[in-house]
């Protein structure tokens, strides 16, 4: 299953223009929660979600013209009926965001590291909308922080014998 932060290698790879859209913030009610990514490419495609329907229509409208301007923006969209009634998104809260259309200037270098995972990094959009690792600056200098860590490793060892049932134990103890 791929994670979204495979996406970014291969997108710079086959170097077709995207657009990287982050819900960095979330008030009330919304269909996606505060770090949901998608790019946004030229062609139309959608690799990811920032929620679905016409919160995700917008985006891509606005990702569209980000693209056309290479101007990244923030978004605030308010979820209510002016906004989403004839789709039905009425979930009532605030969904903010970023719109980037040139992440590729952080280079593939430091997507790639980001979509290995081998170590734990910290990264975020600073206010000038440039993409960097985050160290030891202020949170104020910040519209989105996260950090990314490595995969870790769940281990079963043993499964154990079942006892044979006792007299003294509800039938329903003892799976068979």
């Amino acid at each position: 299953m791929s994670r979204f932060y495979d996406f970014l290698p291969d997108a710079l790879a086959d170097g077709q223009p995207f657009a990287l859209g982050i819900i960095s913030g979330i008030k009330g009610s919304s269909p996606q929660k505060r770090g949901a990514k998608a790019l946004f490419l030229a062609d139309g495609r959608i690799k990811g979600t920032l929620g679905g329907g016409c919160l995700e229509a917008e985006i891509q409208d606005r990702a569209r013209r980000a693209l056309l301007t290479q101007t990244p923006a923030t978004f605030e969209l308010v979820l209510d009926h002016d906004f989403g009634w004839d789709d039905g998104l009425i979930c009532g809260g605030k969904v903010l965001g970023v719109i980037l259309p040139n992440t590729a200037a952080a280079g593939p270098d430091f997507w790639d590291e980001l979509a290995r995972r081998e170590s734990t990094i910290a990264w975020g959009v600073r206010k000038d909308f440039s993409v960097a690792t985050v160290a030891g600056a202020p949170a104020g200098e910040w519209l989105y922080r996260e950090t990314i860590s490595p995969p870790c490793n769940f281990w079963i060892a043993g499964g154990g014998i079942l006892p044979r049932p006792s007299p003294r134990w509800p039938r329903n103890w003892i799976s068979r």
